[in-house]
């Protein structure tokens, strides 16, 4: 009549049981009682079967004490050299040592923009009535470190592949997933400390399907007021199809004739 026990103790107000023994088996079966009975209370035991025996029971004083059962503390630390410390008078104060959080992208819907799944674009928000659409983003070497990784002359370049990326996800969105042309008109460095806001634009469709695409960047505004000057870095032509040239392409590969160029060093000769 186990259970009828430590139900019938249950209702009469005890919230504290301690299994003193040499494992638990009858705190799992105790607590199982309690639940089944909607009883809140906390069950701990002494000492566990597979478990190392001064830490199962040091384990145990601690759960007992934080429950407001009475530990006497100076006789489990006696001889060990011990001793107790007041506490700090202020609140709280520490030192940090994990990681700084990354920084957030933010709830884009709330600001009307449609949330997208990409590392460097954030939203995408349609002009009023039309088919033009913009993309937005924040570049940083905080946010995203590992666009450090492409570094020239001691400048940190985002490279030309990560812009194909930018046009080949703004053509996702707006169905025209083909990048026909991309110019790149000037480079987009990042300094360190520093943040730049991205827009990617994508134009109406023409008769043909194809749509104008134009890649900014503006230093992050650190005044209310300011309207930092914005760089466009790369424009070109989205579309739907891939056009094929008309031409065969060639069996023989490589072709005959050709030369392979080494490209080791290249960033080297290039700094040269």
């Amino acid at each position: 009549r186990f259970a009828d026990g430590i139900a019938a103790l249950a209702e009469a107000g005890v919230t504290r049981f301690v299994e003193v023994g040499p494992d638990g088996s009858l705190t799992a079966l105790a607590r199982e009682v309690l639940e089944e009975a909607g009883e809140t209370a906390v069950v701990v035991a002494a000492l566990r079967a597979r478990q190392s025996e001064p830490e199962a029971f040091a384990a145990f004083l601690g759960r007992a004490h934080t429950a407001g059962i009475g530990v006497d503390w100076p006789a489990f630390y006696a001889g060990s050299g011990a001793r107790a410390i007041p506490l700090p008078t202020y609140a709280f104060q520490r030192e940090r040592y994990w990681l700084l959080p990354r920084a957030a992208a933010g709830d884009a819907a709330a600001a009307g923009q449609a949330r997208l799944d990409h590392p460097l674009l954030v939203a995408a928000v349609q002009v009023g009535d039309r088919d033009e659409w913009l993309l937005t983003g924040r570049l940083s070497l905080e946010a995203q470190p590992w666009l450090a990784d492409h570094t020239v002359l001691d400048t940190v370049l985002v490279p030309g592949a990560a812009l194909t990326e930018l046009a080949l996800a703004a053509g996702r969105q707006v169905d025209a997933p083909v990048v026909e042309e991309l110019i790149l008109q000037a480079p987009l460095p990042l300094p360190v400390g520093e943040a730049v806001q991205l827009q990617v634009t994508v134009a109406e469709a023409d008769e043909n399907g194809h749509r104008d695409i134009a890649i900014y960047t503006r230093p992050q505004a650190t005044e209310p007021g300011v309207r930092p000057e914005s760089t466009c870095h790369a424009r070109g032509r989205l579309g739907s199809e891939v056009e094929s040239p008309g031409l065969p392409f060639p069996v023989l590969w490589p072709p005959e004739g050709a030369v392979a160029v080494p490209v080791d060093g290249l960033y080297e000769r290039l700094a040269e």
